[in-house]
Protein backbone atom coordinates (compact mmCIF):
# COMPACT_ATOMS: atom_id res chain seq x y z
CA UNK A 1 0.00 0.00 0.00
CA UNK A 2 2.59 2.44 0.52
CA UNK A 3 3.87 2.03 -3.08
CA UNK A 4 0.32 2.47 -4.08
CA UNK A 5 -0.18 5.64 -2.03
CA UNK A 6 3.28 6.76 -3.55
CA UNK A 7 2.36 6.48 -6.77
CA UNK A 8 -0.83 7.84 -6.71
CA UNK A 9 0.96 10.96 -5.05
CA UNK A 10 2.85 11.16 -7.96
CA UNK A 11 0.11 10.67 -10.97
CA UNK A 12 -1.37 13.82 -8.91
CA UNK A 13 1.83 15.43 -9.21
CA UNK A 14 2.21 14.87 -12.71
CA UNK A 15 -1.62 15.92 -13.50
CA UNK A 16 -1.31 18.71 -12.02
CA UNK A 17 1.85 19.95 -13.95
CA UNK A 18 -0.48 18.70 -17.20
CA UNK A 19 0.66 15.89 -17.70
CA UNK A 20 -1.87 13.63 -17.47
CA UNK A 21 -0.15 11.29 -19.81
CA UNK A 22 2.71 10.47 -18.04
CA UNK A 23 0.60 10.08 -14.89
CA UNK A 24 -2.14 8.02 -16.25
CA UNK A 25 0.29 4.72 -16.24
CA UNK A 26 1.31 5.47 -12.79
CA UNK A 27 -2.18 5.68 -11.78
CA UNK A 28 -2.97 2.43 -13.32
CA UNK A 29 -0.46 0.81 -11.56
CA UNK A 30 -1.35 1.69 -8.33
CA UNK A 31 -4.84 0.78 -9.08
CA UNK A 32 -3.90 -2.77 -9.47
CA UNK A 33 -1.80 -3.02 -6.17
CA UNK A 34 -4.77 -1.51 -4.16
CA UNK A 35 -7.00 -4.35 -5.92
CA UNK A 36 -4.31 -6.97 -5.51
CA UNK A 37 -4.08 -6.04 -1.56
CA UNK A 38 -7.52 -5.13 -1.00
CA UNK A 39 -9.43 -6.19 -3.51
CA UNK A 40 -12.22 -4.85 -5.82
CA UNK A 41 -14.51 -3.39 -3.12
CA UNK A 42 -12.63 -1.83 -0.61
CA UNK A 43 -12.21 1.94 0.10
CA UNK A 44 -8.56 2.38 -0.95
CA UNK A 45 -9.82 0.47 -4.26
CA UNK A 46 -12.61 3.16 -5.11
CA UNK A 47 -9.78 6.48 -4.23
CA UNK A 48 -7.66 4.41 -6.67
CA UNK A 49 -10.98 4.00 -9.48
CA UNK A 50 -11.77 7.73 -8.62
CA UNK A 51 -7.80 8.85 -9.35
CA UNK A 52 -8.02 7.46 -12.39
CA UNK A 53 -10.78 8.44 -14.11
CA UNK A 54 -9.69 12.00 -13.28
CA UNK A 55 -6.61 11.10 -15.61
CA UNK A 56 -8.56 9.31 -18.11
CA UNK A 57 -10.80 12.32 -18.28
CA UNK A 58 -7.67 14.17 -18.95
CA UNK A 59 -6.35 12.94 -21.74
CA UNK A 60 -9.41 12.51 -23.48
CA UNK A 61 -10.82 8.68 -22.73
CA UNK A 62 -14.48 9.78 -21.22
CA UNK A 63 -15.36 5.97 -21.86
CA UNK A 64 -12.91 5.12 -19.63
CA UNK A 65 -13.51 7.66 -17.31
CA UNK A 66 -16.94 6.93 -16.90
CA UNK A 67 -16.09 3.49 -16.26
CA UNK A 68 -13.72 4.25 -13.30
CA UNK A 69 -16.08 7.27 -11.95
CA UNK A 70 -19.06 4.93 -11.98
CA UNK A 71 -17.05 1.92 -10.04
CA UNK A 72 -16.24 4.17 -7.41
CA UNK A 73 -19.66 5.52 -7.12
CA UNK A 74 -20.81 1.39 -6.87
CA UNK A 75 -18.04 0.76 -4.31
CA UNK A 76 -18.24 4.29 -2.36
CA UNK A 77 -22.33 3.58 -1.78
CA UNK A 78 -22.12 0.21 -0.35
CA UNK A 79 -19.23 1.22 1.90
CA UNK A 80 -20.64 4.70 3.66
CA UNK A 81 -24.26 5.26 2.19
CA UNK A 82 -25.28 7.21 -0.65
CA UNK A 83 -25.35 10.46 1.39
CA UNK A 84 -21.06 10.56 1.93
CA UNK A 85 -19.36 13.11 0.51
CA UNK A 86 -17.44 10.78 -0.57
CA UNK A 87 -19.89 9.39 -3.39
CA UNK A 88 -21.09 13.11 -4.30
CA UNK A 89 -17.17 13.41 -5.51
CA UNK A 90 -17.41 10.47 -7.80
CA UNK A 91 -20.74 11.26 -8.89
CA UNK A 92 -19.17 14.56 -9.87
CA UNK A 93 -16.42 12.76 -12.24
CA UNK A 94 -19.09 10.29 -13.43
CA UNK A 95 -21.33 13.27 -14.42
CA UNK A 96 -18.32 15.61 -16.00
CA UNK A 97 -17.30 12.33 -17.95
CA UNK A 98 -20.55 12.23 -19.38
CA UNK A 99 -21.43 15.09 -20.11
CA UNK A 100 -18.20 15.21 -22.93
CA UNK A 101 -19.23 11.93 -23.91
CA UNK A 102 -23.09 14.12 -25.10
CA UNK A 103 -24.91 11.97 -21.79
CA UNK A 104 -26.34 15.61 -21.02
CA UNK A 105 -29.14 14.35 -19.30
CA UNK A 106 -27.30 11.68 -17.25
CA UNK A 107 -24.42 14.20 -16.76
CA UNK A 108 -26.91 16.86 -15.14
CA UNK A 109 -28.66 13.94 -12.75
CA UNK A 110 -25.68 12.67 -11.36
CA UNK A 111 -24.93 16.49 -10.46
CA UNK A 112 -27.63 17.23 -9.06
CA UNK A 113 -27.26 14.22 -6.68
CA UNK A 114 -23.74 15.34 -6.05
CA UNK A 115 -25.06 18.83 -5.31
CA UNK A 116 -27.82 17.57 -3.09
CA UNK A 117 -25.12 15.40 -1.11
CA UNK A 118 -23.06 18.07 -0.51
CA UNK A 119 -25.46 20.80 0.37
CA UNK A 120 -26.89 18.07 3.20
CA UNK A 121 -23.05 17.78 4.59
CA UNK A 122 -23.14 21.68 4.91
CA UNK A 123 -19.20 21.18 5.01
CA UNK A 124 -17.64 21.10 1.22
CA UNK A 125 -18.13 24.37 -0.01
CA UNK A 126 -15.05 23.86 -2.82
CA UNK A 127 -16.70 20.49 -3.71
CA UNK A 128 -20.48 22.45 -4.00
CA UNK A 129 -18.96 25.17 -6.13
CA UNK A 130 -17.51 22.61 -8.65
CA UNK A 131 -20.86 20.46 -8.91
CA UNK A 132 -22.54 23.88 -9.22
CA UNK A 133 -20.48 24.96 -11.92
CA UNK A 134 -20.52 21.49 -13.73
CA UNK A 135 -24.26 21.67 -13.92
CA UNK A 136 -24.15 25.37 -14.72
CA UNK A 137 -22.74 23.84 -18.25
CA UNK A 138 -25.09 21.51 -18.50
CA UNK A 139 -27.44 24.12 -18.10
CA UNK A 140 -25.86 26.45 -20.82
CA UNK A 141 -25.27 23.76 -23.17
CA UNK A 142 -29.29 23.20 -23.45
CA UNK A 143 -29.70 27.25 -23.64
CA UNK A 144 -30.99 27.78 -19.87
CA UNK A 145 -28.92 30.33 -18.96
CA UNK A 146 -30.94 31.92 -16.46
CA UNK A 147 -30.62 28.83 -14.40
CA UNK A 148 -27.18 28.79 -15.31
CA UNK A 149 -26.56 32.68 -13.91
CA UNK A 150 -28.27 31.42 -11.22
CA UNK A 151 -25.93 28.44 -10.10
CA UNK A 152 -22.60 30.19 -11.30
CA UNK A 153 -23.35 33.04 -9.02
CA UNK A 154 -23.85 31.04 -5.98
CA UNK A 155 -20.68 29.22 -7.18
CA UNK A 156 -18.94 32.09 -7.59
CA UNK A 157 -19.50 33.01 -4.04
CA UNK A 158 -18.51 29.85 -2.41
CA UNK A 159 -15.44 30.01 -4.56
CA UNK A 160 -14.35 33.23 -3.10
CA UNK A 161 -15.56 32.61 0.38
CA UNK A 162 -13.23 29.47 0.13
CA UNK A 163 -10.63 30.44 -1.82
CA UNK A 164 -10.53 34.46 -1.31
CA UNK A 165 -11.47 37.02 -3.80
CA UNK A 166 -7.94 36.73 -5.54
CA UNK A 167 -7.77 33.43 -6.38
CA UNK A 168 -7.05 31.91 -9.98
CA UNK A 169 -10.93 29.69 -9.14
CA UNK A 170 -12.33 32.46 -8.38
CA UNK A 171 -10.89 34.47 -11.34
CA UNK A 172 -12.01 31.21 -13.59
CA UNK A 173 -15.73 31.43 -12.03
CA UNK A 174 -15.66 34.75 -13.04
CA UNK A 175 -14.89 34.63 -16.65
CA UNK A 176 -17.43 31.62 -16.82
CA UNK A 177 -20.59 33.64 -15.14
CA UNK A 178 -19.48 36.69 -17.67
CA UNK A 179 -20.17 34.61 -20.45
CA UNK A 180 -22.95 33.51 -19.42
CA UNK A 181 -24.55 36.81 -19.01
CA UNK A 182 -23.52 37.42 -22.88
CA UNK A 183 -25.89 34.73 -23.59
CA UNK A 184 -28.65 36.73 -21.55
CA UNK A 185 -27.49 39.30 -23.12
CA UNK A 186 -26.67 40.97 -19.81
CA UNK A 187 -23.73 43.04 -21.51
CA UNK A 188 -23.06 45.48 -19.00
CA UNK A 189 -22.55 42.70 -16.19
CA UNK A 190 -20.84 40.44 -18.38
CA UNK A 191 -18.64 43.10 -19.14
CA UNK A 192 -17.91 43.70 -15.52
CA UNK A 193 -17.24 40.03 -14.99
CA UNK A 194 -14.95 39.53 -17.74
CA UNK A 195 -12.78 42.60 -17.00
CA UNK A 196 -12.77 41.23 -13.54
CA UNK A 197 -11.53 37.77 -14.16
CA UNK A 198 -8.53 39.16 -16.62
CA UNK A 199 -7.70 41.58 -14.44
CA UNK A 200 -7.26 39.13 -12.20
CA UNK A 201 -5.21 36.14 -14.28
CA UNK A 202 -3.28 38.94 -15.27
CA UNK A 203 -2.31 39.68 -11.66
CA UNK A 204 -2.26 35.94 -10.33
CA UNK A 205 -0.40 34.78 -13.59
CA UNK A 206 1.36 37.56 -15.36
CA UNK A 207 0.58 39.07 -18.69
CA UNK A 208 1.94 36.01 -20.96
CA UNK A 209 0.07 32.89 -19.72
CA UNK A 210 -2.67 31.17 -21.97
CA UNK A 211 -5.60 32.01 -19.39
CA UNK A 212 -4.90 35.06 -19.51
CA UNK A 213 -5.25 34.86 -23.54
CA UNK A 214 -7.97 32.89 -23.06
CA UNK A 215 -9.79 35.90 -20.78
CA UNK A 216 -8.97 38.58 -23.06
CA UNK A 217 -10.37 36.82 -26.09
CA UNK A 218 -13.40 36.43 -24.04
CA UNK A 219 -13.93 40.12 -23.50
CA UNK A 220 -12.80 41.11 -26.79
CA UNK A 221 -15.66 38.44 -28.48
CA UNK A 222 -18.24 40.97 -26.44
CA UNK A 223 -16.41 43.93 -26.90
CA UNK A 224 -16.64 43.52 -30.79
CA UNK A 225 -20.74 42.36 -29.75
CA UNK A 226 -21.07 46.01 -28.80
CA UNK A 227 -19.19 47.77 -31.04
CA UNK A 228 -16.28 48.30 -29.52
CA UNK A 229 -13.49 47.46 -32.17
CA UNK A 230 -10.23 49.03 -31.74
CA UNK A 231 -10.42 47.58 -27.73
CA UNK A 232 -11.71 44.40 -29.18
CA UNK A 233 -8.51 43.84 -31.94
CA UNK A 234 -5.77 45.00 -29.38
CA UNK A 235 -7.61 42.24 -27.37
CA UNK A 236 -7.54 39.90 -29.59
CA UNK A 237 -3.98 40.75 -30.75
CA UNK A 238 -2.38 40.37 -28.06
CA UNK A 239 -4.09 36.82 -26.92
CA UNK A 240 -2.77 36.19 -30.57
CA UNK A 241 0.91 36.83 -29.19
CA UNK A 242 0.57 34.78 -26.41
CA UNK A 243 -0.64 31.63 -27.75
CA UNK A 244 1.94 31.56 -30.44
CA UNK A 245 4.98 32.02 -27.91
CA UNK A 246 3.26 29.68 -25.27
CA UNK A 247 1.46 27.37 -27.30
CA UNK A 248 2.70 27.25 -30.89
CA UNK A 249 1.51 28.93 -34.12
CA UNK A 250 0.06 25.84 -35.14
CA UNK A 251 -2.35 25.47 -32.28
CA UNK A 252 -5.87 25.41 -33.01
CA UNK A 253 -6.11 28.34 -30.32
CA UNK A 254 -4.12 30.47 -31.99
CA UNK A 255 -6.12 30.08 -35.12
CA UNK A 256 -9.22 30.87 -34.14
CA UNK A 257 -8.09 33.91 -32.64
CA UNK A 258 -6.67 34.86 -35.99
CA UNK A 259 -10.16 34.13 -37.19
CA UNK A 260 -12.19 36.19 -34.49
CA UNK A 261 -9.27 39.04 -35.10
CA UNK A 262 -10.02 39.13 -39.05
CA UNK A 263 -14.06 39.72 -37.99
CA UNK A 264 -13.14 42.40 -36.10
CA UNK A 265 -10.94 43.97 -38.68
CA UNK A 266 -13.51 43.66 -41.15
CA UNK A 267 -16.49 44.83 -38.90
CA UNK A 268 -14.21 48.01 -38.20
CA UNK A 269 -13.91 48.59 -42.07
CA UNK A 270 -9.89 47.26 -42.29
CA UNK A 271 -10.71 44.53 -45.00
CA UNK A 272 -7.29 44.97 -45.91
CA UNK A 273 -5.64 44.32 -42.80
CA UNK A 274 -8.54 41.64 -42.05
CA UNK A 275 -7.14 39.85 -45.60
CA UNK A 276 -3.40 40.13 -44.35
CA UNK A 277 -4.14 37.81 -41.42
CA UNK A 278 -5.25 34.70 -44.62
Amino acid sequence: EVQATLMATMGNVYRGLGLAKVAKPILERSLAIRQRVYGEQAAETADGQALLGDAERDVGDFARSQEHFARAVQIRTKLFGPNDASVAQALAGLGSARWRLGKIDSAAADDHRAIAIYRAAGKHPADLAGALSVLANLEALTRRYASADTLLTEALALTSATFGPEDRRTAQMMNNLGLTLVFERRYDEAERYLRGALALHRKLLGDDHPLVATSSAALAALLRQRGKYAEAEALYRRALEIYRARLGPQQSEAFSTMSSLAWVLADDNKCGEAEGLA
